[in-house]
């Protein structure tokens, strides 16, 4: 491995740490001015954080595959892009279920953190489902 991919690699990663930060922060900011639910919000927030950090970095690199080989066909840059394609689809829908979280918490009930991170564990899980599908069949690698 040259030491511009060690680089890139590393600054995707530095990237999805601090959108997983920003994610955890502002989540938890909103869902506490607006739901007044520390303890709901920050769980809302982890979960969009930690979605961010798996889901970023290997979006970054995607992207930058299709952008490098002139718009490279999907399977290609999928093959291609460091990382495990799972991992970022998990964390796809580790960021859905966080928003969906502080959805649900704005309904005319109010927040309950078990229902919360039901709807949070559901999100993920189907997200993480229908796009493992979708990549599946657009990669016969799907690593």
């Amino acid at each position: 491995m040259s030491d511009t991919t060690q680089l890139a690699e590393r600054t995707r990663t530095h990237i999805g740490v601090a959108g997983a930060g920003l994610n955890f922060v502002t989540l938890t900011v909103v869902g506490v001015v607006v739901l007044q639910a520390p303890t709901y919000s920050g769980v809302a927030g982890l979960f969009a954080g930690t979605g961010s950090y798996f889901f970023l970095p290997w979006f970054l690199g995607f992207a930058q595959i299709r952008d490098d080989e002139a718009m490279a066909p999907i399977e290609t840059a999928i093959e291609a892009t460091p990382g495990s394609v799972r991992l970022a689809v998990v964390g796809l829908g580790l960021e859905a279920g966080g928003i969906l979280m502080l959805a649900v918490a704005l309904g005319p009930v109010a927040p309950d953190l078990t229902t919360g991170i039901g709807v949070g564990i559901v999100a993920t899980v189907a997200v993480s489902l229908v796009g493992g599908a979708i990549l599946s069949r657009s990669s016969a690698t799907y690593s």
